[in-house]
């Protein structure tokens, strides 16, 4: 049996079902008022009113440098909702307890141009004369990136703004 890589299952996911970013609304449920300021929430439940929706959060509880930003934390918090890892940081809540400020998604980025001085050569060849980095730019793999549509929305602002370094929990 073979082994799916994270970006297959996140591909396949992302195909049967929109993987959404959210924040709670203000003032938050019973549910989610034990989120840090600044958490990513994520969900491929569909967005029904008065339905219950399985979450996956990040709040970044530890201060890990990888996940200084809310889009770093949504993509860390999808990695555990395509693998279906097993955490503490999941739950579920009611879909009206939450905004959708945005979705992951899979892009290709586009690939570099062949050096000049390169040209000549087939591209095998080139790949293994350059540095890994400028070789895997030559043929890159598709990446996952968290699309924020709602950037301005007074309540994303909020809610991503960390008002005090300790990460004080909401009341």
């Amino acid at each position: 049996m073979t082994s799916h890589s994270y970006i297959e299952l996140l591909k396949s996911r992302i195909q049967r079902r929109a993987i959404g970013v959210y924040i709670p609304r203000q003032p938050p449920t019973p549910s989610l008022r034990h989120l840090k300021r600044g958490t990513a929430i994520v969900s491929d439940s569909t967005h029904l009113s008065g339905v219950l929706m399985e979450v996956y959060y990040e709040g970044n509880a530890y201060g890990a440098e990888n996940l200084r930003s809310f889009e770093e934390r949504a993509l860390h918090a999808t990695g555990r909702l395509v693998q279906r890892s097993p955490t503490t940081a999941c739950s579920w809540v009611r879909s009206e307890s939450l905004i959708q400020v945005g979705h992951i998604a899979v892009v290709q980025p586009m690939p570099a141009p062949m050096p000049e001085s390169m040209c000549y050569l087939p591209r095998s060849m080139a790949r293994k004369l350059l540095p890994e980095h400028l070789a895997d730019a030559l043929d890159p793999k598709p990446v996952p990136v968290c699309v924020i549509r709602d950037k301005y929305l007074p309540a994303y602002r909020q809610w991503i703004e960390r008002p005090d370094p300790t990460g004080e929990e909401i009341r």
